[in-house]
């Protein structure tokens, strides 16, 4: 049975939660970002990034405010995979395998909490300081970064580290990276990615249905990336 404290605590998080959803709708809506109903996550598509703002209550006394991004799958690689029906099957797989998982992933995730409030009129002085950190923090990052481009021009500069192209570190580091390499148009970098990746997966593959999935997909990409380096002398 909840005592008098938690059932306070609860009608306070149901009134934040409202007033969290009115400030996400009154701030991202006007930005292009969408959510569905009822749904405390906030997306907005560009050409290479899916970015994200969400709300949260992890635990009963403390509220998460977080932003992100996932890279949006390009294919280009696997343009020039033999056509054949085996073939384009292996990569149907693939291709589908990594659009669900991307769905429900991020790249890169950042988070700040909160306490919740002890009482009703402290509601308020909190939504002040979500305020601010969205005006200094969210808001200028989701500017910043709004293509794949953007991230990558600043990850070769050195301004940022590997985190943010993948915060969970191998294997997703070296797969999400070759893709950004291939759309530089470093093919030779791009092959040795895919050759790590599909290394430190070995194990993985061989009892997980998923994993076989996504390694199937990435040797078509190995096997043709060899096939163009080795006629035009690398890259």
């Amino acid at each position: 049975m909840q005592t008098d404290e938690e059932k306070n605590l609860a009608k306070i998080r149901k009134v934040l939660r409202k007033k969290l959803q009115a400030y996400f709708k009154e701030t991202l809506e006007p930005l292009g970002f969408v959510n569905r109903p009822r749904s405390s996550l906030w997306k907005r598509g560009t050409q290479t990034l899916l970015q994200s703002c969400s709300y949260g209550f992890p635990r009963d006394y403390y509220v998460r405010i977080s932003f992100g991004y996932q890279f949006v799958p390009s294919f280009e690689c696997w343009n020039t995979i033999p056509q054949d029906s085996q073939t384009q099957k292996r990569f149907e797989l693939f291709r589908n395998e990594l659009t669900e998982l991307w769905q429900v992933t991020r790249s890169y995730l950042e988070h700040k909490d909160w306490d919740v409030p002890a009482t009703f009129d402290e509601i308020d002085n909190l939504l002040d300081e979500i305020n601010v950190y969205f005006t200094q923090e969210i808001l200028i990052f989701l500017e910043k970064y709004q293509q794949s481009s953007d991230l990558l021009s600043e990850y070769n500069a050195g301004n940022i580290g590997d985190k943010y192209i993948s915060d969970t570190g191998e294997p997703w580091f070296s797969f999400k990276l070759a893709f950004l390499r291939y759309q530089e148009g470093k093919y030779a970098e791009t092959l040795e990615l895919f050759q790590k990746y599909l290394l430190s997966i070995e194990e993985d593959r061989k009892r997980d249905e998923s994993w076989e999935m996504l390694a199937s997909g990435v040797e078509l990409a190995v096997d043709s990336l060899k096939k163009r380096l080795n006629q035009n002398d690398g890259n």
